[in-house]
């Protein structure tokens, strides 16, 4: 299965578990669920710390940042659960470009060598040109390794990435904040949303990837 459409797998798994959630015994451990979420909100500015500067440094070693998002959503609600997990992802996505500055240079030099499609987007140097580069299907972490080996100037950097990092985000996080919702319908309604939003992804993350293969043969993956 393509890399863009596996997060329609997770659509899958929440509303089985929805369904167990509503419609079994196991609905009482929404009440569980729901303490948890009081308890992190008497945290104050503690628990949204903690969780960027884990989730910064759990992607900058390869999780997959689009796990933040569904557990961001799922932790501190939808707007919340964004916002903490951008955050968090542009951290790591930082951290690993610093770290390309100082060391791997030559690994990354070799990869590009035989990539001249991803050279000239990477040598482009604009924020819309960072925004594509999120959008193949490439591993997050090379992408960030790629811009850092080529100086791309910090600011297009940060803006490029959290822009870039917004559309697979976004359906992921109201994915996981419809996962603890009290009614059965609202959670039905978010994760709708949630899959329609990722359909649409879908198809215009293959419409990209069909003219990168244009000028970009090989296989590429993301994660």
């Amino acid at each position: 299965m393509s890399a863009r459409y596996r997060p329609l797998l997770l659509v899958a798994a929440v509303l089985a578990v929805l369904f167990l959630l509503h419609g079994t015994s196991l609905g009482t451990r929404l009440d569980d669920y729901q303490q948890i979420k009081s308890w992190l909100d008497r945290q104050g500015a503690l628990a949204p710390l903690w969780f960027v500067l884990g989730g910064g440094l759990l992607s900058a070693i390869g999780v997959p940042r689009l796990a933040l998002y569904f557990l961001g959503g799922m932790a501190f609600g939808f707007a919340a659960g964004l916002l903490y997990a951008q955050l968090g992802a542009t951290l790591g996505a930082v951290i690993t470009f610093s770290t390309a500055r100082s060391a791997g240079r030559a690994w990354v030099q070799a990869r590009l060598a035989h990539h001249p499609g991803l050279r000239r987007l990477l040598d482009q140097r604009t924020v819309l040109a960072v925004f594509v580069l999120r959008q193949l299907p490439i591993a997050s972490a090379v992408i960030s390794l790629a811009l850092g080996v080529r100086h791309a100037p910090v600011g297009v950097f940060l803006l490029g990435t959290f822009l870039g990092f917004l559309p697979e985000g976004i359906p992921l996080a109201l994915l996981g904040s419809g996962l603890g919702k009290t009614s059965l319908w609202v959670s039905l309604m978010q994760v709708t949303a949630a899959a329609l939003m990722l359909l649409a992804l879908a198809g215009g993350g293959l419409h990209v990837y069909r003219r990168w293969r244009e000028i970009e043969p090989g296989e590429h993956y993301e994660a």
